[in-house]
């Protein structure tokens, strides 16, 4: 019995080779067999032969696996060679899973030749800086096109870089009985850096959109965000406190950095809180919060729950990382199909509750990080043109 698992194991480790790099500890095993015996080390070179693919697809096709089998059986039942073909079947039984490698290295030969073209995909890159901007009259700016000046408007003027849109003052802004609001919004596969007006950051994540006046009042200064994730940095300011609102709370702030996420198609908006102090406030209830450093207010359904976090798993994005800690398959594949535009496919529902944990540099290609994932031999992936199958 040890025989045939230390057989299977090598058969699935042939098959993998053919697939990626095997760890230290997977060549290390098949090295150990390779150098067993001469014989090993000849049906090893043959299996890993490109050239005698063909050779090998047509002796297979031309075999009837049927036929064989049944003139094996009739011969084993005679009496006088029972014996005889026992043995043979035991090595029979030890030589089959080498046939089913070698049939499953030409089928993925045959299936490389006859993949359709638009499946072929290249490597699949991450996110770049972009976003569309829509200026107060209506008009609509791609920034990821147009660079430098945008707009000079009644003193402040609006510049475009190459990863970043800054609004600046460079004179007493008018005073306006209404005040002028500009609009991003950040497409799949995408990210902004937004300065506005009083020189507070604002780090725009995939899928965000965000409301914004072209100068601030001078007694408040409010923003809105619509739908998406945003890291602030607020200027500080004792005379005109900071409000960012979203479709479910309000938060109140004078001078702090804090992560929000509020995505529409997730039931929880959080509010991770870095330095400063925040006030949060229920939008449908008198219920408010407050919020110290490392703490994080999540707004669900049935109310606000405040609790401590390392705030680094949650700013990860604006750090430059992708960082999971025991996050399940779904919740991982929700931020990478935004950050690098895919859609993803699980073949079986029980994969989108496995866990996993993942670090890794977030303008990696996104190859490096399903290497990440299938290192833990919980599950496997395929890339069919720009969706990800989940097997």
């Amino acid at each position: 019995m040890d025989r045939f698992k230390q057989i299977d194991k090598i058969v699935k480790l042939l098959l993998i080779k053919r697939e990626r790099a095997l760890t230290e500890h997977e060549q290390e095993t098949l090295n150990d067999w390779v150098n067993e015996s001469e014989g090993n080390h000849a049906l090893y070179d043959d299996l890993m032969d490109e050239t005698k693919i063909p050779r090998k697809l047509d002796d297979l096709v031309q075999f009837d696996q049927q036929k064989a089998f049944r003139e094996f059986e009739r011969v084993a039942k005679q009496t006088k060679v029972r014996k005889l073909y026992r043995n043979a079947f035991k090595y029979a039984a030890i030589l089959i899973p080498f046939v089913i490698a070698s049939w499953l290295i030409i089928q993925q030969n045959r299936e490389v030749k006859e993949t359709p073209i638009a499946t072929v995909v290249s490597e699949i890159g991450p996110g770049s800086s972009k976003a569309i901007l829509k200026l107060a009259d209506g008009s609509v700016v791609d920034l990821e096109v147009k660079k430098d000046l945008i707009a000079d408007l009644d003193g402040i003027v609006v510049q475009n870089g190459p990863k970043e849109i800054l609004y600046s003052s460079q004179e007493t802004p008018q005073k306006h009985e209404e005040i002028q609001y500009n609009e991003i919004q950040i497409p799949r596969g995408g990210e902004y850096l937004l300065i506005l007006s009083d020189s507070t950051k604002v780090w725009l994540n995939s899928e965000t959109s965000i409301k914004y006046p072209v100068a601030f009042a001078s007694n408040v200064r409010e923003v809105y965000l619509q739908n998406g994730e945003a890291f602030f940095d607020v200027k500080k300011n004792k005379n005109s406190p900071f409000i960012v609102h979203t479709s479910k709370m309000a938060i109140n702030v004078l001078g702090t950095s804090f992560n929000i996420r509020a995505y529409s198609d997730e039931p929880e908006l959080t509010t991770t809180l870095i330095t400063g102090k925040v006030s949060i406030k229920q939008l449908d209830s008198d219920q408010s919060s407050n919020l110290l450093p490392n703490q994080q207010a999540s707004l669900s359904a049935t109310g606000i729950a405040i609790k401590n976090v390392d705030v680094n798993k949650y700013i990860a994005w604006k750090n430059g990382r992708i960082l999971f800690e025991d996050n399940t398959l779904e919740e991982i594949f929700k931020d990478l199909s935004r950050w690098y535009d895919i859609d993803v496919e699980f073949k079986k529902p029980a994969s989108r509750q496995l866990r996993f944990s993942v670090d890794v540099e977030r303008y990696e290609n996104l190859s490096q990080v399903l290497d990440i994932l299938e290192l833990t031999k919980k599950a496997d992936f395929n890339i069919v043109e720009n969706t990800i199958i989940v097997n």
